[in-house]
């Protein structure tokens, strides 16, 4: 049900020294359809972003942030932009050090 506030998912985080540069690691799976999503690569790597784990979407520098605001997108306003539900965050890159994690809002309960 949509509710009229924003609700925060729970943050996740993997560690750099995990990534692979062969094969995509999971970050997140959204439980909720997610109208903001902000990525953090908090380590000296940069990494290769997917949201199917086989196609390169998006490229994170090393200590850089993305941020995905898909309601400010939205077209008309009227209608509500959100990253469906179940969608998986996946990684790929070199190993590292520190850590890279994912914050997901909601307007869903």
């Amino acid at each position: 049900m949509i509710i009229n506030r924003v609700v925060p998912l729970a943050c996740t985080s993997v560690d750099a020294a995990t990534l692979n540069p062969a094969v995509f690691i999971a970050l997140k799976t959204l439980e909720s359809p997610a109208l903001y999503l902000k990525i953090i690569n908090n380590s000296n790597t940069a990494v290769a972003i997917s949201y199917n784990g086989t196609t390169v979407h998006d490229y994170l520098i090393a200590h850089d942030t993305l941020e995905l605001n898909f309601q400010t997108n939205s077209i008309p306003r009227a209608k509500q932009a959100n990253m469906a539900k179940n969608t998986t965050v996946y990684l790929q890159g070199d190993p590292g050090v520190g850590l890279i994690a994912c914050t997901t809002y909601t307007t869903y309960e």
